[in-house]
């Protein structure tokens, strides 16, 4: 699905959803913290990977309602640590854990909690930064990772629709969800099965 599309999709999320504030503790305060600047603020990766990023988050956080995904107001969801392992076991397949700031949003998770004058904004900042480590991941995951020097191709390439991560992540209510659906997007392809069965080190 080529770039037109995936904006297609999204406008068409966009007009079903209307911002939310206030009350609801697992709501972001769209005014106190406004989805469009904190997502302006992602750098997560080169150019390419970062528009991306970018723009699924937008689109996610619409169309989930402004929920946060990944903290609550007293705790991180269970989810937030299995997501956290998935990527610390990702460099059995290749990939580069240190790539979606784990070691950094986990420290940041922690002062979080530690800080007991955290406030809804503070919250939702930190969990729109977690959505777009998870993105870069799960984008990671159907286009590859590495391109071919001077080529579009990339070593793998699984032809899923590109906003699939988006519907992945809005469905996922269990740690049993997130492990099934990551592991779904990985390629079937034999070689990448062995790759993944290999000693390390």
């Amino acid at each position: 699905m080529k770039w037109p599309a995936l904006l297609i999709i999204g406008v068409f999320i966009l007009g079903f959803n209307f911002s939310r504030c206030g009350g609801d503790s697992d709501l972001i305060d769209t005014v106190a913290c406004p989805i469009l600047p904190a997502v302006n603020k992602i750098r997560v990766a080169e150019n390419y990977y970062n528009k991306k990023v970018q723009l699924k988050t937008r689109i996610f956080y619409r169309a989930h309602e402004y929920k946060r995904v990944w903290l609550k107001k007293r705790r991180p969801e269970k989810i937030y640590d299995a997501f956290v392992e998935e990527v610390k076991e990702s460099g059995k397949y290749g990939f580069v854990p240190a790539a979606y700031h784990i070691e950094e949003l986990g420290k940041a998770v922690e002062q979080l909690y530690d800080n007991r004058k955290r406030t809804n904004a503070d919250i939702s900042e930190l969990d729109i930064r977690i959505t777009a480590s998870f993105f870069l991941f799960t984008t990671h995951l159907i286009e590859g990772r590495v391109r071919h020097p001077g080529a579009r191709k990339f070593y793998w390439e699984r032809g899923m629709p590109l906003e699939n991560d988006i519907a992945l992540l809005l469905k996922m209510e269990s740690v049993s969800d997130l492990r099934k659906e990551i592991d779904g997007l990985h390629p079937k392809d034999p070689q990448y099965k062995r790759l993944q069965r290999a000693p390390q080190g």
